[in-house]
């Protein structure tokens, strides 16, 4: 190689140590961690007549997440399914009501979600889910078995959030 050669070389490479150096070099995060700011939900179900869903005007008090009321016509719009009883091991006929609670999620980045990846619904009475009254599963299919009761759905983040960003859902079935 020429003397010239090899000083052209060493120019450039020197010049580009103080352009990086000088302009930087973009950060790219791989694993980036978004927290929910805010959850916003509705409900669909097989006809709109079977519920009425409405967002409460005042927050909950101590989380300061927001409040829905669910009503669910049980009585009126019910229907008889087959379900697995996984302690006989047999299939039973049982009246049902099934609907799937639809999030909007909102990340403190800007963005928005709409996937139920990333939350947790959670039915605050025990005894109904063991007393096999009400299934909810971790997608937001909520199955009511049974009418003529109150409880609460709780729906948080399953990351750190905000203060605020859940919604609880205080559900009447009748």
């Amino acid at each position: 190689m020429k003397k010239s050669t090899i000083i052209m070389i060493f120019v450039i490479y020197i010049a580009s140590i103080f352009a990086i150096g000088f302009f930087g070099m973009k950060v790219k995060v791989y694993d980036e961690v978004k927290y929910i700011e805010k959850i916003e939900m509705s409900v669909e179900a097989e006809r709109d007549e079977m519920f009425e869903f409405e967002l409460l005007p005042d927050r909950d008090k101590t989380t300061q997440n927001l409040v829905y009321e669910l009503t669910i016509y049980y009585t009126k719009y019910s229907q008889e399914g087959t379900f697995f009883n996984e302690e006989t091991q047999e299939d039973e006929i049982r009246q049902y009501l099934a609907m799937i609670f639809v999030p909007k999620i909102y990340y403190d980045t800007g963005e928005e979600g709409s996937s139920a990846e990333g939350i947790t619904y959670s039915v605050s009475n025990k005894k109904l889910i063991e007393n096999r009254n009400v299934e909810m599963k971790e997608n937001g299919t909520l199955i009511n078995y049974k009418g003529k009761m109150s409880y609460f759905i709780n729906i948080n983040p399953n990351s750190n959030g905000k203060s605020g960003s859940g919604a609880i859902v205080h559900v009447f079935v009748i």
